[in-house]
């Protein structure tokens, strides 16, 4: 089994994330873990972020890449369902110097009280197809297995796959050996 460490994150911030809108995450504990790092979007979320998709220019703005309001984004959006892959490359404490250098949009994403961490979020990939599951509190593991999500990006034809360890070439070997993903060559 490929088991992906994995945050449920409300809407909208589950989709800013996924956008790569929102560089950071932000939490009261940091976690030990750096690496491979699935997004799930809640199944619901409270009415205040639904109003602040809808109504607040820096949410709506992200979302839609539009410069007026889209009143009815929040429909749009996936909910009860892992959105994107990335890399949780680093978690910091904030400090006034962190916040000091962060664009007032992504300062809008998060909770920068001093203190609290800010887990930096590198490589987000939005999986073109939401994979609905059940989404927990806290950092836990998503069973990717059956999806071929996992760390490095390989694109055939229109579809982003994920492989542990990359697909090198498109030379066709043996399925269902170790060097081979959908029949397709991969690094050793």
């Amino acid at each position: 089994m490929l088991m992906i460490p994995t945050i449920t994150l409300w809407q909208p911030w589950a989709s800013l994330a996924g956008l790569e809108k929102k560089q950071n995450e932000t939490r009261s504990w940091a976690p030990s873990y750096r690496g491979p790092f699935a997004i799930h979007a809640a199944k619901s979320a409270p009415a205040y972020a639904k109003e602040l998709a809808i109504t607040d220019k820096t949410f709506n703005n992200a979302l839609t890449g539009k410069t007026e309001l889209d009143l009815m984004i929040w429909p749009k959006l996936p909910f009860g369902a892992v959105i994107a892959v990335c890399t949780l490359a680093d978690c910091v404490k904030i400090t006034p110097q962190f916040v000091a250098g962060l664009t007032d949009q992504e300062r809008a994403f998060g909770d920068y009280t001093l203190g609290r961490y800010a887990w930096k979020l590198k490589d987000v990939a939005r999986l073109k197809t939401p994979i609905p599951a059940k989404g927990q509190q806290g950092l836990w593991k998503w069973d990717a297995t059956e999806h071929q999500v996992t760390i490095d990006p390989w694109v055939v034809g229109d579809t982003k796959i994920w492989t542990p360890r990359g697909i090198v070439s498109g030379r066709r070997v043996e399925a269902g050996t170790e060097d081979a993903v959908m029949g397709l060559e991969v690094a050793a």
